[in-house]
This record gives C-alpha cells, sequence and structure tokens, in this order.
C-alpha cells in the first residue's frame, strides 16, 4: 500500500496530499490573522483553498438523497458552529464574571453571523458560507442538465457576487450566504478538476504548475511595483478585481497543490502537516480565541500567534478526538466512525 505522493489518491482510502494541502491551508489562515506586515498576502488564495478542496472532495454519486446530504453537512459544519459559538460565549462570560466586569455579548452578531461576527468569533463566517456553498452546488448538480447549463449558472453566481461586490459591498446578508455565490466558483472549479482529472496526469500537472508558478511571479511583481492593484476579502465581500479575483488565487492553490504532492513524499512533512489539515476545523474555530484569551497575559508577536493559534487547537482536537460525544459536537463526526478528522473542507477520502 502506497501513501505517498500522487499514488496515494489512486491506492489509499485517504487522499494524503490533500491532508497535507490542508494543512498548509490552515497554516496560511492563521499567518493571515497574525499581523505580520506581509500576513495580508493569505487573503489572496487562503479561502478559495478550501472552497476549492471541498470541491474536489465532493462526489455526486455518493450524496444519498438530498435530504441526506443536507442532514450530514449539517451535522458536519452546523452542529460544530454552534458548539464552539456556545464553548467560547460561555467561557468569555465566565472569564468577565471573574474578572468582575460585564461580559458584554453582541447576541445579534451570534445570531446573524456572517460579517457581524468579530473578535473570537471573526473566521466563523467561512463554515456557514462554506455550508451554503455545498448545499447549493449539490442542487445545481442534481437538478440542472445539460452540464453547459451548470457552467452557466455558475457564471451567474460569479458575476452576481462581483457586482455586489463593487455596488454593494456594504450590504448585510445572515451568514454569509451572498458570499457563497463567489465561493461556489472556486468548489465548482475543485469539481472540475477532479472530473477531468487534471491533478492527476503528471505531464499535464507539470504544465500546470510552470503556468501558475510564472503567472504569479508576474503578478507579485506587477503587484509590488504598484502597476496593479488586487485585493481578495471573502468576509466583506472586496472581490478586487474582475478576472484576476479568479486568476490569482487558482494558480496560488494549483502551486499550493503540487507542494503539497512533493512534501507528502517526505514523512515529517507529511505527518505534520496532514495532522493539521485533519484538525483544521478545531483551528479555524479557536485559533483567534485562543490568542485573544493568552493576549490578556503574553504580548502576542505574529509568530507567538502562529504558534499559540496552531498548537492550543491542534490539542484540543487531538482531546476531543478521542471522546464520542466530543467528536461529534466539536469537529462533527460521526461518534462510530474510527477517529479520523474531517477538516474543514470534508473528509480527504473516497468515503463520502
Amino acid at each position: 500500500m502506497t501513501v505517498q505522493g500522487i499514488t496515494a489518491e489512486e491506492n489509499d482510502n485517504r487522499i494524503i496530499w490533500l491532508d497535507v494541502m490542508k494543512g498548509i491551508g490552515i497554516l496560511s489562515v492563521v499567518w493571515g490573522h497574525a499581523g505580520h506586515p506581509y500576513s495580508f498576502l493569505m487573503f489572496f488564495f487562503h479561502m478559495p483553498l478550501f472552497f476549492f478542496i471541498s470541491g474536489y472532495l465532493y462526489r455526486s454519486a455518493g450524496a444519498g438523497t438530498p435530504l441526506q446530504y443536507l442532514v450530514r453537512r449539517s451535522k458536519q459544519l452546523l452542529v460544530p458552529y454552534v458548539f464552539y459559538i456556545v464553548l467560547i460565549t460561555v467561557f468569555l462570560a465566565v472569564l468577565s464574571a471573574l474578572k468582575g466586569q460585564s461580559a458584554n455579548i453582541n447576541w445579534t452578531a451570534l445570531v446573524l453571523g456572517g460579517s457581524k461576527l468579530e473578535g473570537a468569533y471573526g473566521a466563523f463566517w467561512f463554515v456557514t458560507c462554506l455550508f451554503f456553498v455545498q448545499i447549493f452546488f449539490d442542487f445545481v448538480i442534481r437538478k440542472i442538465r445539460p452540464r453547459w447549463l451548470v457552467v452557466l449558472v455558475i457564471a451567474a453566481c460569479f458575476v452576481f457576487a462581483f457586482w455586489e461586490s463593487r455596488f454593494h459591498q456594504d450590504f448585510f446578508v445572515p451568514w454569509n450566504m451572498d458570499v457563497a455565490f463567489f465561493g461556489i466558483v472556486f468548489y465548482a472549479l475543485g469539481f472540475l478538476f477532479k472530473q477531468k482529472k487534471w491533478l492527476v496526469n503528471t505531464q499535464l500537472n507539470k504544465i500546470i504548475l510552470l503556468l501558475s508558478a510564472v503567472f504569479l511571479v508576474l503578478f507579485l511583481y506587477a503587484y509590488f511595483q504598484d502597476y496593479l492593484r488586487f485585493g481578495l476579502d471573502f468576509k466583506h465581500r472586496q472581490y478586487y478585481f474582475f478576472g484576476t479575483n479568479i486568476l490569482v488565487p487558482m494558480a496560488a492553490i494549483l502551486l499550493i497543490s503540487g507542494l503539497s504532492r512533493m512534501l507528502a513524499n517526505w514523512t515529517f512533512c507529511r505527518r505534520v502537516l496532514s495532522s493539521l489539515g485533519q484538525s483544521s476545523m478545531a483551528i479555524m474555530f479557536l485559533h483567534l480565541f485562543v490568542n485573544s484569551v493568552i493576549g490578556g497575559f503574553i504580548t502576542i508577536s505574529p509568530w507567538r500567534f502562529l504558534i499559540i493559534g496552531i498548537l492550543f487547537p491542534w490539542l484540543w482536537f487531538e482531546f476531543a478526538s478521542r471522546i464520542p460525544g466530543l467528536r461529534f459536537l466539536a469537529l462533527g463526526i460521526n461518534p462510530k466512525r474510527p477517529a479520523i478528522g474531517i477538516g474543514i473542507s470534508g473528509r480527504s477520502d473516497r468515503s463520502i
């Protein structure tokens, strides 16, 4: 049995390089919030990357009925979402009480979610957005024929998302449902790359990686020389600018996919990054929270932010994954399944 590199997808139940890719992705998410002068570069690709991976993992043949799919995704995403909101809110309320302070909880933000969530809850918007992307895409794949019409629907979603970003950026929609219109573009691209096996074809993959690398080098040069402007912030509906808002993240995603396949061949990198990939849901939910708590006692530098934001949620994941009740509530894993992480984008295996 081979678990390394490109053959992992063909011979193993779990696609190892996708776990590695998720590990790189969650590192970029935490670093993007770390406050380093160049942390903003992570926003150019980290959220599209997770949408892409989730789309790559989607299998219409194994989705069951629409209701079964809805229930399964609700258990995997919405149950942990509610669990962590309750957990963090209770913890912060108790901490405030011990300090003799008012908890000052924004209940409106907790109920409506999306871009209203800030502070310790700042990354929660992505989970509800991903949920709506998954449900909408599943509906499109099931109900719309022929396939060229699916392409038109996805293109229409992109045009609508760009229009909203351009003219109604401040318009609030609960749970960031409207951001799903942009997220579904990368989700669909992930599904397309899986269907066409473009990341499995070795020769084609080399060409894709080369073109992606050249494009990114040229883009970064032009960006830092102020020859062009670019910005990407899904949470606040900032998708600048038309065309580059797909090309830049996709080039980075494809380059990271190639890097992930290479790193999957190195035992240490594979073990560390795949472990982070499997625990990506816990890290996504908790990295801002643990840093806000520990930041009350020590100064948080960007590197400390990264270490704290990865280490403590990872330890929590290792603990929760061993307790059936917590596996379900905190990680969205069926208690009857083996203790293998789903990750924020789904299970990297063929069983779903």
